[in-house]
């Protein structure tokens, strides 16, 4: 990626002077474009200044996204998760696991682990979780990332990785969820056969799905 202009890092004070410059230019084009006088333009900031503001950064939001998309297309901007909005009323989140922690999802440095002892194809959910904190090191991914990956265009990460990896399944074991009669459970991913994805609830005594994790 070009560093000049696009970063994950707070902006220096010579790269605000790169952008302000284009920033003006693109100004002056589009009042030229427009067919207004550049005092016309500026009238028109100072009166709805915050409304074109919150449009040019939805519009920056958009173009950063798809350069990202092209030049680093396995980087995910983690995605806020609010559980009654998606799943119903009376579903909320009831503990977090793990150290989580940023705010872009690397989807190259996912691994899996079961957390299964030897011979065994499954344990409780209870179980797992116990388990994954005995390991400290071990970073699961959480309800922002499963909707970083749930929800992109075309779900091309979650083929990706079929296609790289031969996952077909795998829970999000970062936060538990408790349901709204107060039993506790996993978010999980799963294949389906014409290729696309979709999500359901791991149960407490069911849980077999490998458990997302990040390369550490």
């Amino acid at each position: 990626m070009n560093e000049s202009l696009i970063t994950s890092k707070k902006p220096s004070k010579g790269q605000f002077d790169i952008v302000g410059r284009h920033a003006q230019d693109a100004a002056v084009s589009v009042a030229t474009e427009a067919g207004v006088t550049l005092e016309e333009f500026q009238a028109a900031i100072i009166m709805r200044g915050g409304e074109l503001q919150r449009q040019f950064q939805q519009v920056l939001r958009d173009k950063v996204a798809a350069y990202r998309r092209v030049t680093e297309p396995h980087i995910l901007a983690r995605k806020p998760f609010d559980p009654e909005k998606f799943l119903g009323k009376g579903w909320k989140i009831v503990e977090r696991v793990g150290q989580r922690s940023g705010s872009n999802l690397d989807v190259e440095k996912i691994v899996w682990k079961d957390y299964l002892k030897k011979g065994e194809s499954h344990s409780t959910h209870e179980e797992r979780l116990w388990r994954i904190k005995a390991n400290p090191k071990d970073t699961p991914l959480d309800e922002q990332d499963f909707l970083a990956l749930y929800a992109e265009e075309g779900q091309l990460n979650l083929r990706w990785l079929y296609d790289t990896k031969g996952i077909i399944r795998f829970s999000f074991c970062g936060f538990v969820l408790q349901t709204p009669n107060g039993s506790e459970c996993a978010l999980c991913l799963g294949r389906h056969d014409d290729s696309s994805w979709g999500w359901f609830c791991g149960g407490n005594n069911d849980a077999g799905e490998p458990v997302a994790v990040l390369e550490s």
